[in-house]
């Protein structure tokens, strides 16, 4: 069907990697390596191979599905809405329902799609990508450090110890506590926007269409 966000969202995908193909090539050309251009490379190739080998494999594309089904189900009944499940595991590329207690309604489908997977892999591709050095902000931290030596207040003691404890952080645990810090937050706030989603179209507060481009 026609949608014209998902559309526009798409043209705008296709300008970032026309951006970062045309900067690949003048790197070439210049014999140069511009960091952020790498950057961005080593994100969307993480970001791609996760997202298409999961997607493809079907225990791991049910399994995604399924849990955050189940979650959104639980979630819509616990704030008191008629809905049901689809029984069963997902078959491949078929979602899982949730229906509505009204016949009626139409049924709307938890598929890859809903899981937030995507968002999910392009975080922890991105951190997992950044190439950090220490040295460019050691500088920083210590004079931070310096500054609010004999601070009383809560937050800059709180600070205080963030700063101490990065410092003593390998690269590699500072990426881990980034991944394991967000993934979470991102995960469980697409399972309410699927609960607000559904709830608003079996509601008839508004259109299916208009409720997920939101």
């Amino acid at each position: 069907h026609f949608d014209i966000i998902n559309g526009a969202i798409s043209m705008l995908g296709a300008i970032l990697f026309a951006f970062i193909a045309v900067h690949c090539y003048l790197d070439f050309r210049w014999e140069e390596r511009t960091k952020s251009i790498g950057w961005l490379m080593r994100t969307a190739f993480l970001t791609a191979s996760i997202y298409f080998i999961l997607e493809h494999i079907p225990i791991t594309q049910g399994a995604l599905i399924y849990g955050v089904a189940w979650l959104t189900y639980l979630g819509l009944v616990l704030f008191g809405h008629d809905v049901g499940i689809q029984a069963g595991f997902p078959a491949a590329d078929g979602g899982l329902e949730i229906p509505s207690g009204d016949p009626s309604d139409v049924t709307i489908r938890i598929v890859f799609a809903c899981t937030a997977a995507l968002a999910l892999f392009l975080f922890s591709s991105a951190v997992i990508a950044t190439r950090t050095n220490k040295d460019e902000w050691k500088g920083w931290a210590k004079k931070e450090l310096k500054r609010t030596k004999d601070t009383r207040s809560f937050l800059t003691r709180s600070k205080r110890n963030g700063i101490k404890n990065i410092l003593r952080m390998s690269d590699r645990n500072r990426k881990i506590i980034a991944i394991l810090a967000v993934v979470p937050i991102i995960f469980i706030t697409n399972i309410f926007r699927n609960i607000a989603v559904i709830a608003v179209v079996y509601g008839e507060q508004m259109s299916f269409y208009d409720a997920h481009n939101i």
